[in-house]
């Protein structure tokens, strides 16, 4: 059942062979999205059913990142996370940079496309990207290629949390990008985060910035003053408006 599942799924990605969506009456892109999603499922849900199968499946996705489709272009930000978790070594020595050159792409205000903004899910996938490869083993070369590439990141990162232009915030995830970056690299965003610790305190309180000053509390020995303290002080501001609303 697997394998047919998966035969669906390759011939709904690949448009010039899709038969089944024209039979159906359904259009090529809401193929791509239905066979884009169930493979993030499968590459989840299925073991290590999807390993064999891994280039094969990579290979179909890496196309899509040119749809003109913004429903199309959004599951491919989703499921590179997961491609990447499936097999981090295979997908490191093929994919890593083109598709993380996608989502830097994706990320920034200049670039967005049609209706649909990119990048809030860009943000958060860039992330994510980040954890699968975190490791404390210094032959690890997707961690190497992640910090090569930090400028890049934070510059993303900072647009995120100042760019108000299109109307649509994206500070949660900019923030939630940081925490995985800092999360992931250690150390190695210290120079990065102390350049942009200010624009996170300027993003206003809430859950996001204390998440992510705790987890730059946790991995930057050097910035755990500074972060426990703004965390101590706007908590105990929040903690006041708590109770102001409660008496009232």
């Amino acid at each position: 059942m697997l394998c047919k599942i998966h035969d669906g799924v390759m011939e709904g990605l690949k448009p010039s062979l899709n038969m089944t969506a024209a039979a159906f009456g359904f259009s090529i892109d809401a193929s791509l999205h239905g066979s884009l999603m169930v493979a993030g499922e499968m590459l989840v849900h299925t073991g290590d059913f999807m390993i064999p199968r891994f280039y094969e499946l990579c290979d179909a996705v890496l196309p899509l990142v040119t749809r003109a489709n913004g429903v199309v272009r959004l599951a491919v930000i989703y499921l590179i996370p997961r491609l990447a978790k499936r097999c981090p070594a295979s997908f490191e020595r093929r994919y890593l940079s083109q598709f993380l050159d996608y989502l830097l792409s994706s990320a920034k205000p200049s670039n967005k496309k049609g209706i649909l903004d990119e990048r809030p899910a860009s943000l958060l996938a860039i992330g994510r990207l980040a954890l699968v490869f975190k490791s404390k083993d210094e032959n690890n070369e997707g961690l190497h290629r992640l910090i090569t590439r930090l400028t890049e990141i934070f510059d993303a990162i900072h647009e995120g949390l100042v760019d108000d232009v299109s109307g649509l915030k994206t500070k949660y995830e900019a923030l939630r990008c940081a925490s995985d970056i800092v999360e992931s690299v250690g150390e190695a965003a210290t120079d990065h985060i102390q350049l942009l610790l200010d624009h996170m305190f300027n993003s206003g309180l809430s859950e996001s910035l204390i998440h992510s000053l705790h987890a730059i509390a946790s991995n930057l020995p050097n910035m755990q003053v500074r972060c426990n303290s703004y965390i101590l002080l706007e908590g105990l501001a929040y903690e006041t408006v708590i109770l102001l609303i409660d008496y009232h």
